[in-house]
C-alpha cells in the first residue's frame, strides 16, 4: 500500500509539472511580444516590402501591448469567469500562431498593425491567467519554480526574438515566432478546468500589487527591452547595437533561471526587494555616466544595462506574477487580476509612449534616473507592506491581510486538487 501510494504521489506530481509547463509556456508569447521590437529597424530598411515603417510607426508597434491591454484587461476576467482559464487559454493558442503569420507576410500596413494589437491583446490575457492556473493547480513545494518558470519562458521568448531579428530576415523572423503555438495549441486540449466566481472583496492585496506593477513599469523595463538597439546606439555604446541586445537578452534568460531555482530557497520577499533596489542603483549609475560623460567610460551604460537585466530576471521579473497568483485571495482573484494587469497596461502604454519624447528632449542619462527613483519606491513599499509567501498554502495566504483567517479551502479549490492529482 505504501509503494502503491508514493507512486500515486509520484505521479500527481509530474502531472502537475506538466500542466504548470504548459500553462506556462503561454508565456513564450510575452517574451517574443516584447523581443519582436527589435525586429523594427530591419524592417525599416526595407525595400521589398509594400508599406513603409516610419518613426512614429515603431512607436505606436511597440507601444501595442499597452494599448492593448488598456482595452482587454477590463474584460480579462469576466471573460475567464464565462469560459474558464483553461478553456480560455486552449481557445487563444491557434490565434496567437495565426497572428504571427499574419503579421510575417502581409502587404499592408495597415494589417500588420491589426495583427500587432490583436496579438499584443492576447498578450495582456496571458498576464494574469497562467499564474492563476498555476497556483491553484500546485502544490506549495512545486508552486514557486513553476511560477518562476514562467518568467524563464518569457525571458526564452525574448531572447529568441532578439536572436532572429539579428540572424534572419524580418518576415522570417516574425514566421518562426507562430511555430510553437500550433504545438501548445495541441497539449492544452489536455488541461483540466477550473472556475472561480466572485462574492467578497479584499482590497488591501489588490491595491498592493497593483502599486507593485505600477512602480515596476514606472522603472522603465518594458522600454529598456524594447528599443534596445535605439538605446545602445544613443547611448554611444562602442559595440554592435544588435550584439548589445543579444547580451541582453543571453543575460536575461541565465538570470531569470538562476532565479527560478532559489526562490523557493531564498524566498519572495528579499529577493523582491533586493532585485527592485538593484534596479534602481542600476540604472542611476548608467544615468550618473552619461549626465557626466565621463571619456573612455563608454561601457559603463551597457554594464549598467546588463546589471538590470540580471538583477530583474533574477527577481523583480518573475516575482510580481508569482505574487499574482498567490497573494489574491481565490473568490476575487479572476478580477483582481484584470485590475492589476490593467494598472500595469496602462503605466506600460505611458512611460513607452513618453520614453521617445524625454529621449530627445532630456537625453537617456535623465530617463534612466527617473526610471531609478521609481524603483527605489518600489523598494520601500515592497519592504514595507509585502508578506512572505514562500511555503504557505493558498488558504494560509488568502486571508493574510485581514486578521480572520479562514480554516478551509474552497470546495472548488479542493476539488481542482483532486482532479490534478488523480
Amino acid at each position: 500500500m505504501a509503494t502503491e501510494k508514493a507512486r500515486r504521489d509520484r505521479w500527481g506530481i509530474w502531472r502537475q509539472i506538466a500542466f504548470g509547463f504548459i500553462v506556462g509556456a503561454s508565456k513564450f508569447e510575452v517574451g517574443m511580444v516584447i523581443g519582436w521590437s527589435a525586429i523594427l529597424p530591419k524592417m525599416q530598411v526595407d525595400n521589398s516590402t509594400g508599406f513603409v515603417v516610419g518613426e512614429s510607426d515603431v512607436t505606436w508597434l511597440v507601444a501595442s501591448p499597452s494599448i492593448a491591454g488598456l482595452v482587454v484587461t477590463l474584460f480579462t476576467g469576466p471573460l475567464m469567469e464565462a469560459t474558464g482559464p483553461s478553456r480560455l487559454l486552449f481557445l487563444m493558442y491557434l490565434p496567437m500562431a495565426l497572428l504571427w503569420l499574419l503579421q510575417a507576410f502581409t502587404p499592408y500596413l495597415s494589417v500588420l498593425y491589426l495583427a500587432r494589437y490583436l496579438a499584443s491583446g492576447i498578450y495582456m490575457v496571458l498576464g494574469p491567467l497562467p499564474a492563476t492556473l498555476i497556483s491553484e493547480l500546485s502544490e506549495p513545494r512545486l508552486r514557486g519554480f513553476l511560477l518562476g518558470f514562467e518568467e524563464v519562458l518569457v525571458a526564452l521568448g525574448q531572447m529568441a526574438a532578439y536572436v532572429m531579428a539579428d540572424l534572419l530576415p524580418w518576415a522570417l523572423a516574425t514566421a518562426l515566432c507562430a511555430a510553437p503555438f500550433f504545438v501548445l495549441y495541441g497539449c492544452a486540449y489536455f488541461l483540466p478546468e477550473l472556475r472561480q466566481f466572485a462574492h467578497a472583496h479584499h482590497y488591501r492585496p489588490v491595491v498592493l500589487l497593483a502599486a507593485v506593477f505600477t512602480l515596476r513599469e514606472l522603472g522603465g523595463q518594458y522600454v529598456l527591452f524594447a528599443y534596445t538597439v535605439y538605446l545602445f546606439r544613443q547611448a554611444g555604446v562602442h559595440l554592435d547595437a544588435f550584439l548589445c541586445t543579444i547580451l541582453v537578452g543571453v543575460m536575461r534568460v541565465v538570470f531569470t533561471s538562476l532565479g527560478c531555482g532559489v526562490v523557493d530557497r531564498v524566498g519572495r520577499r528579499p529577493l523582491i526587494v533586493t532585485t527592485s533596489l538593484v534596479c534602481g542603483i542600476a540604472e542611476a549609475v548608467g544615468a550618473l555616466f552619461l549626465l557626466v560623460d565621463v571619456p573612455g567610460a563608454s561601457w559603463v551604460p551597457l554594464a549598467a544595462v546588463l546589471l538590470f537585466v540580471a538583477s530583474y530576471g533574477f527577481g523583480l521579473g518573475p516575482i510580481p506574477w508569482a505574487l499574482l497568483g498567490e497573494l489574491l485571495p481565490t473568490p476575487i482573484r479572476f478580477i483582481g487580476s484584470s485590475i492589476c494587469i490593467f494598472s500595469f497596461s496602462l503605466t506600460q502604454f505611458v512611460v513607452s509612449y513618453l520614453f521617445p519624447l524625454l529621449m530627445d528632449r532630456a537625453g537617456v542619462g535623465v530617463a534612466l534616473l527617473v526610471f531609478a527613483v521609481a524603483h527605489g519606491v518600489l523598494g520601500l513599499v515592497l519592504w514595507a507592506f509585502l508578506p512572505e509567501t514562500r511555503g504557505r498554502t493558498l488558504s494560509d495566504l488568502q486571508d493574510c491581510f485581514s486578521p480572520v483567517r479562514r480554516a478551509t479551502e474552497p470546495v472548488q479549490l479542493q476539488n481542482y486538487k483532486k482532479a490534478i492529482n488523480s
